[in-house]
């Protein structure tokens, strides 16, 4: 398969578990969405903005890394050009976040994040469209669990992760 089908099917299963958290949220009211039963565990804002946030930081890597990457190196680059792996969301611990760009804001109303979650995918997904498989294999991305990914292996992640926060936004709506 080649890279465009790779990105495409990626921006697939990112759209897709977009819409169903989506659906999730969209009815929930303001005060539901900022309500935090304990401090130590985020509301549902705080949810969705690490979303966004995480492709915010994905997209300024992905710009960063077009622009620094040596030519030379990308020549060097062959081979792979997907690991399938999949991580169970039962199994899937409890990370402390590691990069503080993608710590989300305490103070966001409904409105705010439900503004910035399709601005942030339609940045990210207009990067991922027109990568080359030499680029896709060339960026690394590191996740303090599963170590060094490709840009297609890091996009299951966007989706898996996602889905991991899912599962989280139902126990909240659970308990409302």
């Amino acid at each position: 398969m080649d890279s465009q089908k790779l990105v495409l099917e990626s921006i697939r299963k990112i759209q897709e578990s977009r819409k169903e958290t989506y659906e999730l949220i969209k009815d929930v009211n303001e005060e539901d969405f900022t309500f935090k039963e304990e401090d130590e565990k985020w509301c549902l804002a705080e949810i969705i903005h690490h979303l966004t946030l995480i492709e915010e930081y994905t997209f300024a890597y992905i710009i960063h890394f077009k622009n620094k990457i040596p030519k030379s190196r990308l020549k060097a680059i062959t081979g792979k050009t997907r690991t399938k792996f999949k991580v169970p969301l039962e199994k899937f611990p409890k990370v402390e976040v590691p990069i503080k760009e993608i710590v989300p804001g305490r103070f966001m109303t409904k409105d705010l994040v439900l503004e910035l979650m399709p601005s942030a995918r339609k940045r990210l997904e207009s990067h991922l469209l027109g990568f080359e498989d030499v680029l896709a294999n060339a960026f690394q991305f590191s996740h303090p669990l599963l170590g060094k990914m490709n840009l297609f292996e890091w996009c299951d992640f966007l989706a898996i992760h996602e889905k991991h926060h899912q599962k989280q936004i139902r126990e909240i709506l659970n308990s409302l």
